[in-house]
């Protein structure tokens, strides 16, 4: 990393410490409907479970029941760590998703996107409710499923393209608020393949349908689960 970079990521790191560091010292839980949980952490694990799983809307959600439950038991009825760990995981998201942005834009850009999506501002609303990790865990997943497939695309290792979407699966069983993103991994491999290896020849309809059709089944499956 150059003197540059160093300064501007350096004034970025600055200025989020300056606004997470009261959040994270004096922050509370957040508003949530389900905030009983954390104050009835010390009833165990199998019983936050099974409370979790009988709640309206949460057995659809099984990843997040239990990474929900793991926590509780943990963090107990503060919210520092719970502060702390949604944090951890909505930044880990951002500089997943900014190394897409520079592949596809520009390290301009990226650092652009590392630095707004960062910020309280743009990031999502989701990380103030400071408890519900399987939220900001979902986004994490399917951040992690573009890496993938972004890896399948340019070293073709099959066993990338699988990674892919088991972490897109985790992502729609943590929370499916990431049901819109799943667009980008039809959009994202389909640019990549047409632009890394430029075959005029290649059957675009072959290709595409190659990255849809396993979106498709996910959700397909998501909907059978859920109802």
């Amino acid at each position: 990393m150059n003197r540059r970079s160093l300064v501007l990521f350096s004034i970025i790191a600055l200025i989020l410490v300056t606004i997470y560091g009261p959040f994270v010292l004096k922050g509370g839980f957040g508003p949530s409907d389900d905030l009983a949980h954390a104050y009835n952490s010390d009833s165990g694990f199998a019983s936050q479970i099974n409370s979790l799983l009988t709640s309206k809307g949460s057995a659809s959600r099984p990843l997040s029941v239990v990474i929900h439950s793991i926590t509780f038991s943990l963090f107990g009825d503060s919210p520092r760590p719970y502060i702390i760990l949604q944090l951890i995981i909505w930044f880990a998201s951002v500089a997943l998703l900014s190394r897409i942005v520079n592949l596809m834009f520009g390290r301009l850009s990226a650092v652009l996107f590392l630095f707004f999506g960062a910020i309280p501002i743009f990031s999502s609303g989701i990380i103030f409710s400071s408890y519900m990790v399987g939220y900001t865990l979902s986004v994490f997943f399917w951040a992690l499923s573009l890496i993938f497939i972004k890896k399948y695309v340019i070293s073709e290792k099959r066993l990338y393209f699988w990674q892919s979407y088991l972490f897109l699966m985790f992502g729609l069983l943590s929370f499916e608020i990431i049901m819109p993103l799943l667009l980008f991994n039809v959009l994202l491999p389909l640019i990549l393949e047409r632009h890394s290896k430029c075959e005029e020849d290649s059957n675009i309809i072959a290709v595409g349908l190659k990255y849809l059709l396993p979106v498709v089944a996910l959700m397909l499956l998501f909907f059978i689960f859920k109802v």
